[in-house]
């Protein structure tokens, strides 16, 4: 997995700089890691990232770890945390070289599984002249999981609100469900499709529920619908649930 500097970012890089009339140039790192997710369980507490620096200097970066929760809105809570042991903490990756970074915990029994991610954050590398440094953090998700791992997902709400459907997916299980590309779709009272919407979900983490954005549908298709159907491919398959008939809002 590389990580690039996009246009979008050299454009506000060079907008910030708008003072110095972008004399210089922006600079960003080129690098690869992996794995890009770690799990660690009672059998394998320690796991090993391989970063490798694609980039002509050399690349220094501070590790920090960060307890992983998500409250009620979907958002992510990041809390620090001693529970993961990290090694090196600072390191320089010199051109064309890998550094092996190992993940371990000193805790490895879980119930319910429990999330964290390991925080790598470049560090300035002092550059001459009017250089712009783009420093680029990388957010590593590590999983300690319990012997029973499976997810189980659920559409806990879907209902029509002013700005569209409105979608909310538990996971009552004992494993996270990753992000993925899932596939939205309405059928009507005889089980006909009215309508097929992409959909990405993100993470979903163990005992989590992730509100989805409203989808704007048609109010013909609003008007018809009686039950979704989400498919996730990734992992639960499909969810279906009905699409009560109260307090519908169609086109607002």
């Amino acid at each position: 997995m590389r990580f690039f500097l996009h246009r979008a970012l050299r454009a506000v890089a060079c907008a910030c700089a708008a003072f110095a009339a972008c004399v210089g140039t922006a600079a960003a790192a080129e690098f690869s890691l992996n794995p890009t997710r770690v799990h660690l369980d009672r059998a394998r507490a320690v796991e090993t990232l391989v970063l490798g620096n694609a980039d002509p200097l050399p690349l220094s970066f501070e590790a920090s770890v960060k307890r992983w929760t998500m409250g009620a809105d979907g958002s992510w809570e990041l809390q620090p945390s001693d529970d993961l042991v990290v090694h090196p903490l600072v390191f320089t990756v010199q051109p064309g070289e890998q550094v092996r970074l190992r993940v371990g915990t000193l805790k490895p029994e879980a119930g319910v599984e429990r999330a964290y991610r390991v925080e790598l954050q470049q560090l300035p590398r002092g550059s001459e002249g009017m250089a712009i440094e783009v420093l680029t953090r990388v957010s590593v998700p590590v999983f300690i999981q319990g012997p029973s791992r499976a997810p189980a997902a659920a559409v806990s709400v879907a209902s029509f609100g002013a700005g569209g459907l409105q979608l909310t997916l538990a996971n009552t299980g004992s494993q996270y469900l990753p992000p993925q590309d899932a596939r939205l779709r309405l059928l009507d009272a005889s089980g006909h499709s009215l309508a097929e919407l992409p959909l990405t979900v993100g993470y979903v983490l163990a005992g989590a529920r992730l509100p989805l954005p409203a989808q704007p549908v048609a109010a013909s298709v609003c008007a018809q619908a009686a039950q979704v159907e989400l498919e996730l491919p990734e992992s639960a398959g499909t969810l279906v649930a009905p699409l009560p008939g109260s307090l519908r809002r169609c086109g607002g």
